[in-house]
């Protein structure tokens, strides 16, 4: 199984494209799609840029090596997945693995409490502190409504 068109434009829709590198509100160098690292292992520096093709590029490679390294113990339809490698692509792999959200997924796909554990990711620290931003909020509102919609396309 893999990421649908609905989770690429997700992301695309969220991360926005930029073709020069900028500071993201995490403070990470970011390029493309939200990129961080390049497929060599290289972080992505202040003043670098990319072509829309190899931001193209990037973000597939990102979400193919995301799904190839997503715990294969558990089953998901193509809207939770979705929704779960948008998720991961954001947040990372460690804090998806780490979460109480994983954790509830892992156990039942379909457990109730799931929609409250995505909305649990909104913060980022910015200045030091922890800020609720709403992108963010809208973004997991939209993981939500992808992982409770259960279509095959």
């Amino acid at each position: 199984m893999t990421y649908s068109k609905k989770c690429v434009n997700l992301i695309k829709e969220f991360e926005g494209i930029y073709l020069k590198s900028y500071l993201c509100p995490a403070g990470k160098a970011t390029i493309g799609y939200g990129s961080t690292w390049w497929p060599d292992n290289k972080p992505v520096e202040l003043g670098q840029s990319v072509t829309l093709q190899k931001s193209e590029d990037l973000l597939k490679f990102e979400l193919d090596k995301i799904v190839s390294r997503l715990p294969v113990t558990v089953i998901y339809t193509q809207g939770q997945l979705d929704a779960v490698v948008s998720f991961i692509y954001n947040v990372g792999m460690a804090n998806y693995i780490n979460s109480k959200l994983y954790k509830k997924i892992k156990v039942n796909t379909n457990d109730p409490t799931i929609p409250a554990e995505f909305r649990k990711w909104t913060k980022a620290r910015s200045s030091g502190k922890l800020i609720v931003l709403k992108g963010l909020v809208r973004r997991r509102e939209a993981e939500i409504k992808l992982y409770l919609h259960n279509d095959q396309d």
